[in-house]
């Protein structure tokens, strides 16, 4: 536990003290919506999840293009499988991380191309879920709006390996931005007016 505690302390200090000599890029977005699917490697059937994330933040080194995320909620809805993951169809993660290294990145961070793994753990519905995970890890790549010091996730893809609940499977899914989404949206009404 002692080991947990100063990690968790190194990862939160390391941020500030980067920043001073600019090496940090922060990364922030309100909302996320997302699609993707699950292909069992050892069953025929398949399922897939509807997603959102409330709240995402984290930060890149600039030299090194590696960084973390987190979000402190996402929602995952389940559909079209007769092996369902979880207990219920709708179930809600509280401790969302995501590790990664762009191999490629754009000098300001607007297009990233990368490594990355995801661990969503502590799944809530009626009652907690202490026992319940999904890792994932594979390739991802996406595009960001901002500056030199910090970026706003618009749009991601992710595909790659993933394990629910000791169950591995492949992983593909979309990621997009819930403001910019309805962004779009209206900017599109009022052309086609």
């Amino acid at each position: 536990m002692r080991k947990l505690f100063f990690i968790l302390a190194v990862v939160i200090n390391l941020p500030a003290h980067a920043q001073e000599n600019g090496q940090i890029r922060f990364h922030f977005n309100f909302a996320n919506i997302g699609i993707g699917t699950n292909v069992p490697l050892h069953t025929s059937g398949t399922n897939g999840e509807l997603f959102f994330t409330l709240t995402n933040f984290g930060f890149e080194h600039k030299r090194t293009n590696l960084g973390m995320e987190f979000s402190p909620y996402k929602a995952i809805g389940w559909f079209g499988s007769n092996e369902p993951s979880t207990t219920n169809d709708m179930i809600f993660s509280l401790l969302n991380l995501k590790l990664f290294w762009n191999a490629v990145s754009s000098y300001d961070g607007s297009f990233y191309l990368g490594l990355f793994s995801t661990i969503n753990y502590i799944y809530v519905d009626e009652r907690f879920y202490w026992n319940k995970y999904i890792f994932t890890a594979g390739l991802h790549s996406g595009l960001r709006a901002g500056s030199n010091w910090i970026s706003y996730n618009i749009f991601s893809v992710e595909t790659g390996f993933r394990v629910i609940d000791g169950k591995s499977r492949f992983y593909a899914g979309v990621v997009v931005d819930i403001p910019v989404l309805v962004l779009l949206s209206i900017l599109l009404n009022l052309s086609s007016d």
